[in-house]
């Protein structure tokens, strides 16, 4: 199985799919079409890397609760979204360009002092 991609990168590419910004994403805004793609990728962290900790995740979203990730995951797992795939397609296409600021660090910790 290929590498997932960091942390970051599934962040921006869930931000750009959305047209938001990666702050958006890990801001305290709550509008609902914000609070799905903050879901999304939640959800897309929680199964692409599944060694890191609820609260590891959370700090990387603007340092919210664990709880908070719990029932992201759950409610994106319920209704299992066509946009998961959508926002993968879109990150390999800009892997595969070389993408500026998307080259994945070593370790995700390395991203985010996690």
């Amino acid at each position: 199985m290929p590498e997932p991609p960091p942390v970051l990168a599934i962040q921006r590419a869930v931000a750009d799919h959305h047209g938001y910004t990666l702050a958006d994403l890990t801001g305290p805004r709550r509008q609902q079409k914000l609070a799905d793609a903050r879901h999304l990728a939640m959800w897309l962290v929680r199964e692409l890397h599944p060694r890191l900790s609820l609260p590891q995740i959370a700090r990387v979203f603007g340092y919210r609760h664990h709880t908070t990730i719990m029932h992201a995951c759950r409610r994106i797992a319920a209704t299992k979204p066509p946009a998961a795939a959508l926002v993968w397609a879109e990150y390999e296409k800009a892997r595969s360009a070389d993408a500026p600021g998307l080259s994945p660090p070593d370790r995700v910790e390395n991203t985010y002092a996690v």
